[in-house]
């Protein structure tokens, strides 16, 4: 009995130093969120600004002069990589004949000190990267049609600035779907960014009403170095909409790979303070706003079998050219926006 006795006594002392142990390190945990997120409001301020010594366009002989020198040094320093196919021929096409994608490259590098010999490195590492990938042979018929459908990444409104937005719906993404989602987000870059090639857009990534089950650290990653690597100078800052203690925690990871500036380029909102970046006619309800859009994919086909034959021919002579650029700027191809009160019709 004595020694039952004692026995019962070590249990219950190592019991309360597991409790302790786990009281405090929540309780650390929790006030490390509290501090995490309250240090992520951003002051009062208009939306940010990064100068670039490089307009967003080349505008001299001398910018010409500098896409050709590094048009000319990439194409000298990887003939061997050119020789053996590293490269998929469409982008090297690109290459030699777009001059605005280079321009890209040299605006992304421009803080180097060595701007040549960077940008040609970035050119070689984003080439690599898309033949590995497989981006050329990505089409809206290859991709998860259910991504398609659910409307978790689109193109819609701008910010203060006139900045297209690229709209990010954490809730819509699940961990268990990253390889169809990184294929989905690739995507919805390449329709836009080679066909706006002077006009960087702001990503609002939304995490209103995401949890655990929509944090994805490898996603995360792959988002990053596609901003980073891949898609150069396509970026102009991210909102970071009601960023919860889940993804807080993911994020003190995750800046460890971006450098200071990169960080910057980082504005943490919620519905106080995301109208001091985007205006309220230009966001969603629920964020403030009172834009009343409703994301909606209708397959291309079935849209043109739908109107083709109850649409005049005189009917189609109005001004509404500029409309068409506009819808398929908000869903990135095949998406439709309608108002909820036409979706209620």
């Amino acid at each position: 009995a004595e020694y039952m006795g004692k026995s019962y006594i070590f249990l219950i002392y190592i019991w309360d130093i597991k409790f302790y142990f786990h009281f405090f390190f929540i309780f650390f945990f929790y006030l490390h969120s509290l501090f995490f997120i309250s240090g992520c409001k951003i002051q009062k301020m208009p939306p940010p600004v990064f100068i670039n010594k490089y307009p967003v366009r080349p505008e001299s002989d001398e910018h010409r002069e500098l896409i050709n020198n590094i048009r000319e040094e990439f194409t000298a320093k990887h003939k061997n990589d050119i020789a053996k196919n590293e490269y998929h021929p469409k982008d090297l096409e690109r290459i030699n004949d777009s001059d605005s994608w280079l321009w890209r490259f040299i605006r992304h590098n421009a803080r180097q000190s060595k701007l040549v010999d960077s940008a040609v490195k970035s050119i070689h590492t984003c080439l690599r990267w898309r033949k590995k990938f497989g981006v050329n042979d990505i089409t809206k018929d290859t991709i998860n049609r259910q991504f398609l459908e659910r409307g978790g990444m689109y193109y819609h409104n701008k910010d203060k600035n006139g900045s297209p937005m690229m709209i990010s719906h954490a809730r819509f993404h699940k961990s268990t779907q990253t390889a169809d989602a990184e294929k989905f987000t690739v995507y919805i870059m390449e329709t836009y960014y080679f066909q706006h090639m002077e006009e960087p857009f702001v990503v609002l990534f939304d995490m209103h009403e995401a949890g655990v089950g929509n944090s994805d650290m490898g996603y995360t990653k792959f988002f990053i170095n596609l901003m980073k690597y891949y898609y150069p100078n396509c970026l102009v800052y991210l909102i970071a909409f009601e960023m919860s203690k889940v993804f807080s925690a993911l994020w003190s990871v995750v800046k460890h790979v971006l450098d200071k500036e990169e960080q910057n380029r980082i504005v943490f909102t919620d519905k106080s303070n995301i109208q001091e970046y985007v205006d309220a006619d230009q966001l969603l309800p629920y964020m403030g706003g009172s834009d009343t859009f409703v994301y909606k994919y209708i397959d291309d086909e079935a849209v043109e079998e739908k109107t083709e034959p109850i649409v005049d021919d005189d009917d189609k002579k109005t001004d509404d050219g500029d409309n068409t650029d506009q819808s398929s700027f908000h869903t990135a191809n095949g998406g439709e926006h309608e108002s909820s009160e036409a979706k209620m019709e």
